[in-house]
């Protein structure tokens, strides 16, 4: 019946039942067929849209077991995108030795370029830091891979230089730039910038854990930057707001970086991604706002960017959402402690089943702490 309908479906018709044809046909005989591979492939590209998963990698590994064994030059454009695909979900999943598996797989050919390669380099730098927790060893990881692409990042004796002159000179051309600019901005297309920008979150995210203040600031100072030299891309509602941390921490300026966090959201509203908008309501209510606004008035925030997390994908800082609103706002709120601990114990549920180990580490420091007042 699933071949029946694969045959003679029109090709908008199809995609209307693709899960239900796919399903059809992969229920029969399986053996090497390239068209059957591809049919998988548009009904996980589609369970990924619908934030699907699990049926997303069932469908990405159905199609790859369909290639033939020389898919790499037979086939190489379709193979790449679901060894990429497949490395994408894995990581959402949490599925760490299978993510290693198909990485591994695409890393290995030699033919391909480093853009190609680029989702398996951030893949890679994203286990390094939220699964075996070596946050100094992802920047280690990531500067020559960043040198490869001709990105440049300081070390040795002049970082500290570096980050400081970086520093005052952002927020300097923050300044000078009007708001109305991120009102409608002109977009990133350089993929060279749009890579760095990819390659800048991940150090930041790294960097903050394992103390580098001043790579940090590096990072959140040159993705701001690029935004501003290169046009808006969904990465730089994130970037403001880690600036906006940054300059609310090392500098205490409360009003600068309330500014750059309403820039941030403003460019979330523009950017319309649902993955980078969950970082950014959390860096923003929880290292911002919280500061300057009524904890009870920026809840809904870190709420809604849990969810938004868990739609998308972002299961790092959906996570990191989930503490700050079952944990630490309600506690800071003066709420009843019974309640929270009980949610709280929920929310480290919710982190192991996904192999979230940072969260899971400092919810518990809380939740331990909520436990000891009661």
């Amino acid at each position: 019946v699933g071949l029946i309908l694969y045959q003679n479906l029109p090709s908008q018709e199809l995609d209307d039942v693709v899960f239900e044809v796919v399903n059809l046909i992969n229920k029969g005989p399986t053996s090497t067929n390239t068209a059957f591979a591809t049919l998988n492939f548009q009904a996980a590209k589609k369970a990924y849209q619908a934030s699907a998963f699990q049926s997303a990698s069932l469908y990405t590994s159905i199609a790859i077991g369909l290639l033939p064994d020389d898919k790499w030059t037979t086939y190489g454009d379709l193979t790449l995108k679901l060894y990429t695909l497949g490395v994408e979900m894995e990581a959402a999943l949490g599925n760490d030795a299978k993510m290693e598996v198909y990485s591994d797989e695409v890393l290995a050919q030699n033919e391909l370029t480093l853009f190609n390669k680029l989702p398996i380099f951030l893949a890679k730098a994203h286990k390094l830091t939220n699964v075996d927790n070596q946050y100094a060893a992802t920047i280690d990881y990531l500067r020559p891979i960043m040198n490869d692409f001709g990105y440049w990042v300081p070390q040795g004796f002049f970082v500290p230089f570096h980050a400081i002159l970086q520093l005052r000179r952002t927020v300097k051309a923050t300044k000078n730039t009007p708001k109305t600019y991120f009102e409608t901005p002109r977009l990133m297309r350089d993929p060279k910038d749009k890579a760095q920008m990819l390659f800048l979150s991940r150090l930041f995210y790294a960097s903050y854990f394992a103390k580098n203040t001043f790579i940090m600031a590096f990072s959140a100072c040159k993705m701001v930057e690029i935004t501003l030299k290169s046009g808006v891309s969904p990465i730089s509602c994130m970037a403001f707001s880690s600036l906006a941390a940054i300059v609310n921490g090392l500098m205490q300026d409360r009003e600068t970086s309330g500014d750059l966090a309403d820039t941030a959201l403003l460019i979330s509203e523009v950017a319309r991604s649902r993955f980078m908008k969950c970082q950014t309501l959390y860096i923003t209510s929880s290292h911002i706002l919280c500061w300057t606004k009524p904890m009870s008035t920026i809840l809904p925030s870190v709420k809604k960017g849990y969810s938004l997390g868990v739609r998308s994908g972002n299961t790092e800082y959906a996570m990191w959402n989930l503490k700050a609103a079952d944990t630490l706002f309600p506690y800071h709120m003066g709420k009843k402690l019974r309640p929270i601990a009980q949610s709280t114990s929920r929310g480290v549920s919710q982190m192991e089943d996904r192999g979230q180990k940072p969260q899971i580490w400092s919810t518990r420091i809380a939740w331990q702490l909520v436990l000891n007042l009661m």
